[in-house]
């Protein structure tokens, strides 16, 4: 078993096979969840006239030494280990020093008793043990923050920090084995971005704007899937704006569907890659701290790739969010109130089928003789407890008359068009979807996606039915915060 799950580890990195768009890349019986919270009644009034909303936003760059694993691209692993001693990696290439800063943002709002955090980390992924980890550290410092209040959100990057979870599939697959050292680096620097951030809370205004930007990504899918082309993508691309009482920016929220896969499995410098090159953009031109929350990009890439693109799309995307972000009319007022629920999805599988990969970049044949498999046909290899995390929490957020339904994993586009018009049939004005939340189920597909096989789908690890299951769990998330 260890054996077949070393080796299936290699057939899938934490989210896509390169860079390039043209190639996109045994649970017990599950146990009765905790019950669903909700932090204020459904269709609780909007606070009165008065003005009080207060915000803050808070950025700590993660204190991460060269020499630690990058996360994100089997291309950057050995088969041999490393056990020299000399850096804390073991399986994959030690990061040769900071391209650019990773770092991590934190927003808090608070209005009508109600306090909300929002966290960007730039990471490939983010785990449930560890937005439990950043909550402990917050609060020994000191902060407000709980775990049914906060959202934390992966930017995704594919050359962030490995060596930050012991769960043993990520450990074989994208990340390296855990270094304690370098998690406690890293979660401390999500709790100190929150600490600035709650140290910073002034009198504030906030609004929503969304925009449509439809020419810096593409469908990676598109030849493997029986019905995506590549223009079959979410455009949607929303903001929320945070302003001070003057009117000078406070913070800004962006929301879009783009895999950040500029830099491919060649690069060894850590890097926030092309989410940093969009949030330094924003920032530049706002003079405030900006977070970026994916979407449903499991199928989405960029539409160029390269150090080029972290120059051209960072700007495409950067100022268009800072388009539609002097757009949004601000409130000195907001209904917040957050909805959470733990969702058990069963046994994990990882099925590897000849259509396994979307790209050429790993040798089937070979992969199927180090499994010992012979012949073909398809193969099931079972992840364990230990190996991946079955149990996830889903969570809406409510901004006044808009939500976001912020889910644990990369869900393909539809999922998220799905989980958008579920929420505006609720009543809903905007509804956002944040990727990589909270936790990491890996990828999500439709049946119609799992069936036509491909990369995304052999990620998809608790069968065919996990998006209508993901989409059931987000939209009763937002069914218990109500509409207006």
């Amino acid at each position: 078993m260890v054996k077949h799950f070393a080796f299936a580890a290699l057939f899938l990195a934490a989210c896509g096979t390169d860079a390039a768009p043209a190639s996109a890349p045994d649970a017990p019986a599950a146990s009765t969840p905790p019950p669903a919270t909700t932090s204020a009644p459904p269709n609780a009034a909007p606070p009165p006239a008065g003005g009080d909303l207060r915000a803050g936003a808070g950025v700590a760059t993660l204190a991460l030494a060269a020499g630690i694993p990058l996360a994100g691209y089997t291309g950057r692993r050995a088969l041999v280990p490393d056990v020299d001693g000399k850096t804390p990696t073991k399986w994959f290439k030690a990061s040769t020093g900071v391209r650019d800063a990773v770092r991590a943002h934190a927003l808090v709002l608070e209005s009508g008793g109600e306090r909300v955090t929002f966290v960007s980390v730039d990471s490939v992924a983010i785990l449930g043990s560890l937005v439990d980890a950043i909550v402990a550290k917050a609060r020994e410092g000191g902060s407000k923050v709980d775990r049914e209040h906060v959202v934390v959100f992966a930017s995704h990057t594919h050359s962030g920090p490995g060596a930050i979870t012991g769960l043993r599939f990520w450990e074989q697959a994208a990340t390296d084995e855990l270094v304690p050292a370098v998690r406690d680096a890293f979660v401390a620097g999500c709790a100190d971005a929150v600490l600035a951030a709650e140290r910073e809370m002034v009198p504030a205004t906030a609004g929503l704007a969304t925009g449509v930007l439809t020419t810096a990504t593409t469908n990676r899918r598109a030849g493997v899937s029986k019905t995506f082309t590549p223009a079959s993508i979410d455009p949607a691309l929303a903001v929320l704006r945070v302003d001070r009482r003057d009117g000078t920016p406070l913070a800004t929220l962006a929301n879009f569907s783009i895999h950040p896969t500029a830099l491919g499995a060649s690069n060894t410098a850590m890097s926030a890659d092309l989410v940093g090159a969009i949030v330094r953009r924003v920032e530049d031109a706002t003079g405030a701290p900006a977070l970026f929350a994916q979407g449903a990009e499991g199928d989405i890439a960029p539409a160029e790739s390269g150090e080029a693109a972290l120059d051209t799309l960072g700007k495409k995307v950067g100022d268009e969010i800072v388009t539609v972000r002097s757009t949004a009319q601000t409130k000195d007022a907001m209904a917040l109130a957050v909805s959470n629920a733990e969702v058990d999805f069963g046994p994990a599988k990882l099925v590897l089928r000849p259509d396994g990969l979307s790209s050429g970049s790993l040798d089937l044949g070979l992969l199927g003789s180090l499994l010992g498999a012979t012949g073909s046909g398809t193969k099931t290899v079972e992840l364990g407890p230990d190996m991946v995390d079955h149990a996830f929490r889903f969570q809406a957020v409510r901004l006044g008359s808009d939500v976001i339904a912020a889910v644990p994993g990369e869900p393909i586009h539809t999922l998220g068009l799905r989980i958008k018009s579920a929420g505006t049939a609720l009543g809903f004005g905007r509804v956002l979807v944040f990727g990589l939340a909270n936790g990491h189920m890996s990828y999500v597909t439709d049946k119609d996606e799992y069936e036509a096989g491909g990369y995304e789908a052999a990620a998809t690890f608790f069968g065919a039915d996990t998006g209508d299951r993901l989409v059931e769990a987000s939209v009763a998330r937002l069914s218990a915060l109500g509409s207006k």
